[in-house]
């Protein structure tokens, strides 16, 4: 297996527009630093953390703590997740994140409902879908990404900026699929990997591509490409934890023929700073979110 791109360094500094990367050695990966109220604190990665098999948490919290941090909040999937006595044993809490939707090759080929059949031959019918160049087409990627940002007000480590793509273009595992409309690209979905996992990492469209419903082309085009990896993880629905209505979630469910839940979990690195934090925000220390000084 290759080194997972989300591991990267190249992939840490493609998210400058989020905060600063922090090398965590004993991790084998980075965290983003973060500014807030003339402190700092720190995430993994979006959209999830993968140490190394070895990984010394003990080792990498207490780093992080004596860079002057005020705490740390990370996600796992259920596929590079430590183990999870050793998490709960380092993180203060580490609590159920949202569901994925998963295809495993093991399970056999998917069975589309009826809407997804019906979707998926409208967009056959549409659009041509193939892999892509991202480097090419780092522009292209952009105007679509720029539709999502709008349609959707985008905001913070969302609106991914155009280096973004140019960056983790040049990373081994990471594929992009486009789908074209009268030879224009209408919808693209970025992949990452490490050989035995396929991860969505970000998906664009424009109006066409919605029209066209190219995304249905898409994904199954995807479970033939990643026809060798194990798992094709297409992510959960909209924002955090699970909402029955997420029409996200229902497209990602047609494709799956499996579920997974991610994690997340958070650790206090300085208590008086985090304390004064939330008592400068007038924010109450036990509300669900975390950091809580970060829930408004």
């Amino acid at each position: 297996m290759i080194l997972h791109p989300y591991a990267t360094d190249v992939y840490a500094r493609s998210l400058l527009h989020w905060g600063k990367p922090l090398a965590v050695p004993a991790w084998g990966t980075s965290v983003i630093v973060r500014e807030i109220d003339g402190a700092q604190d720190a995430a993994g990665v979006y959209p999830f953390a993968v140490f190394k098999h070895d990984a010394d948490i003990a080792t990498g919290i207490e780093q992080l703590r004596n860079s002057g941090l005020v705490s740390l909040v990370m996600v796992f999937d259920a596929f590079h997740c430590p183990d999870a006595i050793e998490l709960e044993r380092h993180f203060d809490f580490v609590r159920p994140f949202k569901t994925h939707y998963i295809y495993r090759k093991e399970k056999g080929a998917i069975r589309y409902d009826t809407h997804h059949q019906r979707a998926l031959r409208r967009a056959q019918r549409e659009v041509r879908v193939e892999s892509l160049d991202l480097k090419l087409y780092s522009n292209s990627w952009q105007s679509l990404y720029d539709n999502v940002i709008t349609k959707f007000r985008l905001t913070g480590l969302h609106a991914f900026p155009e280096d973004h793509a140019k960056k983790i273009s040049t990373i081994e595992g990471v594929t992009a699929l486009g789908a074209w409309h009268d030879d224009n690209l209408v919808s693209c979905h970025i992949f990452a990997s490490n050989g035995k996992y396929a991860h969505s990492h970000l998906v664009a469209s424009n109006q066409d591509g919605y029209d066209t419903r190219a995304a249905y082309a898409i994904n199954d085009f995807a479970i033939t490409c990643f026809r060798d990896e194990q798992v094709i993880n297409f992510g959960g629905g909209a924002g955090a934890g699970d909402k029955e209505s997420d029409g996200l979630a229902r497209f990602k469910r047609g494709f799956s023929n499996d579920t997974e839940l991610s994690y997340l979990c958070g650790v206090i690195l300085d208590k008086e700073r985090y304390d004064a934090l939330c008592t400068a925000r007038d924010i109450a220390h036990d509300t669900s979110y975390f950091p809580a000084y970060r829930s408004n």
